[in-house]
């Protein structure tokens, strides 16, 4: 890879002060007018499908079963409801999850 990269001429790599010129030709061949020409876009991280055990345990009602910090009628329904995509509370639930694991942690000292 780093032989190629280096028999291609400047000029392919860098032109008007814009890097990845071939990188950035390539798609315009093969993609639909304008579409190589978008910014960059971000994406979602599917952390819910990735660490769904753990988000289980830490907001399933028997976790919130407790007098504590949170209201524990509330917490386990917005989780299913989140999961049954009724409700987009990915960053309510975030931030509870968060507190849920350090106080976990915490509470076990």
């Amino acid at each position: 890879m780093a032989e190629l990269s280096a028999g291609i001429l400047l000029p392919m790599k860098i032109h008007n002060g814009l890097c990845k010129q071939i990188v950035r030709r390539l798609p315009v061949r093969h993609l639909p007018t304008g579409m190589a020409e978008r910014p960059k876009a971000g994406f979602g991280v599917p952390a819910g499908e990735w660490l769904r055990d753990w988000l289980e345990d830490l907001l399933s009602k028997p976790a919130f079963g407790q007098p504590g910090f949170f209201e524990p009628a509330v917490v386990p329904g917005r989780w299913i409801n989140h999961l049954a995509r009724r409700t987009e509370y990915a960053a309510a639930l975030w931030t509870i999850l968060m507190f849920q694991a350090w106080h976990r942690g915490h509470a076990a000292r």
